[in-house]
């Protein structure tokens, strides 16, 4: 069963600046043989960076009330356990470091609908059924680079 994470973020950076950032932690890659701004990593099926359609932007402002141009999205080829503990691991750390380089409003969805993590303003909300302070976690709260966030559940139209 395969899963599309997306960052979904509001930003004038180029997708170039964007895939500097991504091949600057360790274990990341470009992938030379297409134009566009795609990387590689351990876990990831595929991934990479692209733009927001006008009437994407609309629809993602009137579901979730943030603002994005712009989409980092990752696949995770979840059929095999090893495989995707790795991807889900890498995926956060990827995302986790492009906040970190970028502000403005974020977030982060799981097949487009499921938001695991949302920044509006200097405000950062974590979806409880997502990360954990447990060690044995995929995503645990300790590896959110971030302060001050506020655990919260989070749904379409409305959050």
């Amino acid at each position: 069963m395969a899963l599309n994470f997306e960052l979904k973020l509001n930003t004038e950076k180029k997708d170039s600046d964007i895939l500097e950032v991504i091949l600057g932690i360790e274990g990341f890659k470009e992938i030379t043989e297409d134009s566009s701004a795609l990387f590689e990593t351990d876990g990831a099926a595929g991934s990479g960076i692209r733009r927001l359609s006008k009437m994407s932007q609309n629809i993602l402002f009137e579901e979730t009330n943030v603002s994005a141009n712009t989409v980092v999205w990752c696949r995770l080829d979840g059929s095999d356990e090893e495989t995707y503990a790795t991807g889900m691991k890498n995926i956060l750390k990827v995302f986790m470091t492009i906040l970190q380089h970028i502000s403005g409003d974020a977030l982060i969805q799981l097949n487009g609908d499921d938001i695991k993590f949302l920044r509006k303003g200097d405000q950062v909300f974590l979806n409880p059924n997502s990360f954990s302070k447990d060690e044995s976690a995929l995503w645990r709260l300790k590896d959110v680079p971030f302060l001050n966030y506020k655990i919260k559940e989070m749904e379409l139209s409305g959050n």
